[in-house]
């Protein structure tokens, strides 16, 4: 191959002479989307779902998510504004970056699993965190989970479920209720994140 032909080969592929560009396997569009601080929260809960209630601490500790040291059972609500992902895009990719404020126990004990609900729209009537949403329908029901982390921001695996036209909002959960106290606090807000790709 000669050197004019591998030039206009990089062209094709829209390579820059830098090496740059964008190549095959390259998400041609890409989001990362703070948290609505304002409608983000934790609601709390028997293990059934009985008596919920929304979390009193998330303005001083975070949203939480695990059994508390009242033995409720508490769900974290982050909600994205999505709508600036053209309404024809096909999602490739998303995913949430979320960051620990503090925590107690492990709440991955005994193969446990930290499971994310997807919904296109708000989870209640508003998407302002509210007792209902500890139980209402999702969209996706475990589309995502988020691996053991004890300190630092971790991101969940990938799921495609993304509202074109409005919020996203997800909810954050244990799998299985602990027996015991375990939880996390996660921050919300511009510590919680939303990645999205598309093309």
């Amino acid at each position: 191959m000669n050197i004019c032909a591998a030039y206009h080969i990089g062209r094709f592929w829209g390579l820059a002479e830098d090496g740059g560009g964008t190549g095959p396997g390259t998400p041609a569009q890409r989001a990362v989307i703070p948290s609505t601080a304002a409608e983000d929260g934790y609601v709390k809960a028997s293990a059934s779902g009985t008596g919920a209630a929304v979390g009193t601490l998330e303005g001083a500790m975070g949203a939480a998510v695990g059994r508390g040291t009242d033995g409720q059972h508490n769900r974290t609500l982050l909600s994205f504004d999505t709508s600036a992902v053209p309404d024809d895009a096909t999602v490739t990719r998303a995913y949430v970056t979320v960051s620990r404020a503090s925590g107690s126990g492990d709440p991955w004990a005994g193969g446990n699993r930290l499971l994310i609900d997807v919904r296109n729209g708000c989870f209640g009537a508003s998407c302002a965190t509210a007792a209902e949403d500890w139980a209402a329908p999702a969209t996706a029901s475990g589309a995502a989970e988020l691996a053991r982390f004890t300190s630092g921001s971790a991101d969940s695996t990938a799921f495609t479920e993304v509202n074109r036209t409005g919020p996203t909002q997800l909810r954050l959960r244990l799998a299985d209720a602990p027996a015991s106290t375990a939880y996390l606090f996660l921050r919300t807000g511009t510590e919680a994140k939303l990645t999205v790709e598309w093309e």
